[in-house]
């Protein structure tokens, strides 16, 4: 799969001050994706259909790429997927009991795309303790801690 056809990159003028880089110019569909039996749904953009296990992602839809590391041909459709089920978990429509689920999609996807195994295994830690990171800091704001 040529994934390069899919996206386009942004112009700095077309991005106005917003974090993303890349469109998709057409929709795509990342199917085998097990996120529970019911279907989930953002304004137009981003659709979980559980009857068949597939993530459809419409056209026109903006995002950041990877967001600590730069961008490869090897993580773009990685990032692209695993943007839209990180968009699902801010809008609480996906319970985040599936973000280690996601990160291992992120993962996969890139081992699939060509990257060696090794360097998706770094860029997958690196999600990881941005996850227990989250978590603790998320902590320390529930107890009240600065």
């Amino acid at each position: 799969m040529n994934f390069e056809s899919y996206y386009r990159k942004l112009t700095d003028k077309e991005r106005n001050g917003k974090p993303y880089k890349y469109e998709l110019i057409g929709n795509y569909v990342q199917r085998g994706i097990d996120l529970g039996d019911k279907d989930l749904f953002i304004r137009g953009w981003v659709y979980y259909r559980a009857s068949d296990k597939s993530l459809w992602i419409t056209k026109g839809y903006r995002w950041d790429g990877s967001t600590v590391v730069f961008d490869t041909k090897y993580c773009m459709r990685a990032s692209l997927v695993h943007d839209a089920l990180y968009q699902l978990f801010r809008e609480g429509k996906l319970d985040m009991k599936y973000r280690k689920y996601a990160d291992q999609i992120y993962r996969d996807i890139m081992i699939e795309d060509g990257a060696w195994k090794w360097w998706a295994g770094v860029r997958y830690t690196g999600l990881r303790i941005k996850a227990a990171w989250d978590r603790l800091f998320a902590a320390s704001a529930a107890k009240g801690e600065k």
